[in-house]
């Protein structure tokens, strides 16, 4: 069961690439609870099938965190470096 929520993820992720998606965009859109939509972002993070970018654009505050579908193999063993 986690591992087809994990390919849900994975899948919609593919969809709206190079666009990145916040956690409760991936949660709307695949039908995961926000919870478990972000243990399985988390999980997706430590085995590098995903990368995860904090933008804050300049403002004050939190950083918006994004989650992208990586386009090119190299790009995940920089980006979890």
């Amino acid at each position: 069961m986690k591992e087809k929520k994990k390919q849900k993820i994975l899948e919609y992720l593919k969809k709206i690439s190079p666009l990145g998606a916040t956690r409760d965009e991936i949660s709307a859109n695949t039908f995961i609870s926000r919870t478990r939509t972000f243990e399985l972002l988390r999980e997706l993070c430590i085995e590098g099938k995903i990368i995860r970018v904090a933008s804050n654009k300049g403002k004050p505050g939190r950083p918006k965190i994004l989650y992208f579908y990586p386009l090119n193999e190299t790009i995940i063993g920089e980006a979890n470096e």
